[in-house]
């Protein structure tokens, strides 16, 4: 069964527009981008540590800095990178990305997810 949230506010941190569709490729909702000093600042290092039958296996940790602070009935568009190394659950991923011509100008897609941990 879904259910709907109340929001009273979704930000948009991706530092492009978010169009959400719906499966007729009607827009149903659309996001302009925060100020780039808005913007979450993240660095992905690998660190190689172990192998198995000759493969590498790498760690992956993520540093982060300018990370919003929760604010009630308040969620933020991210991309999966920033999502998945946090346990926050109001950060919003785009999904089901639709192709569009603009690619490097907004991301389509037709909805989201959120972490539940």
């Amino acid at each position: 069964m879904e259910s709907e949230t109340t929001v009273n506010r979704i930000i948009n941190l991706t530092g492009q527009r978010v169009c959400v569709y719906d499966k007729s490729n009607t827009l149903l909702e659309a996001w302009m981008p925060t100020p780039d000093k808005d913007k979450i600042d993240y660095k992905l290092i690998s660190v190689k540590c172990n192998s198995i039958d000759g493969a590498p296996i790498t760690s992956i940790h993520c540093e982060m800095s300018n990370l919003p602070d929760p604010k009630l009935n308040t969620y933020y568009i991210v991309n999966r990178v920033i999502a998945t190394h946090t346990d926050r659950n109001d950060f919003l991923v785009p999904i089901r990305i639709h192709d569009n011509d603009d690619s490097d100008e907004f991301i389509a897609c037709g909805g989201f997810f959120i972490n539940f941990r």
